[in-house]
């Protein structure tokens, strides 16, 4: 007997992909099936719309930050990001943006409960971060959380949309989101070192 979960997984994951690469035209029942390796009548039982089809679909977006947010409680700063990452890797490549403002114009009900849910699912992850680094000693205390946080949205966000420059370089998303990680906890260039005073002599200073 096939597994619920994994054949629900499947008809999202499918919906996503197909949302992705062809737009909304491109979701269809029919077409979801062939994706995702099941039966037309399999799909219709998950997603008897073309609206539950988009509802799946957007959900596997808005699920990454939910299984970064269920890591163990004790886990690190860095191992919490590491789960975030290891969910963004798995997403299908593709222009997010220009996808949400379709459906946003068809369908925006399901685009403003994405956002919703995104943005519920956002915030847990982000005090589960900021609590941990203060946990452990790591948190910047001379820093605005306001600003930080806005930051961090902004390049979490930019996640879910690679650059095709860098994946025309063969660049892969997972290093893309490496980099942004490594960025976002530990800068852009290291601190330099206080300038030495040059000390004179007094013999030398007696001219």
């Amino acid at each position: 007997m096939p597994n619920t979960v994994d054949t629900s997984s499947r008809v999202a994951g499918a919906a996503l992909r197909l949302l992705l690469e062809r737009g909304l035209r491109g979701v269809t029942g029919q077409a979801v099936a062939d994706c995702a390796g099941v039966s037309r009548m399999t799909v219709h039982r998950y997603c008897p719309s073309k609206q539950e089809l988009l509802h799946a679909a957007l959900g596997v977006v808005a699920n990454v930050f939910e299984e970064a947010v269920q890591t163990p409680r004790g886990s690190t700063v860095d191992e919490t990001i590491a789960r975030l990452g290891e969910a963004i890797a798995r997403l299908p490549v593709g222009d997010l943006p220009t996808r949400l403002a379709e459906v946003r114009t068809a369908h925006p009900g399901i685009h403003d409960q994405f956002l919703a849910t995104r943005r519920r699912a956002l915030d847990a992850l982000l005090s589960r971060v900021f609590r941990e680094a203060r946990e452990i000693g790591r948190f910047r205390s001379d820093l605005d959380r306001r600003v930080m946080e806005a930051f961090v949205r902004e390049s979490i966000a930019s996640l879910f949309t690679p650059n095709q420059v860098l994946l025309g370089q063969g660049v892969r998303p997972a290093e893309i989101f490496t980099t942004v990680k490594e960025i976002l906890l530990h800068g852009l260039v290291e601190r330099a070192p206080a300038p030495r005073v040059a000390r004179h002599s007094r013999k030398g200073a007696k001219r």
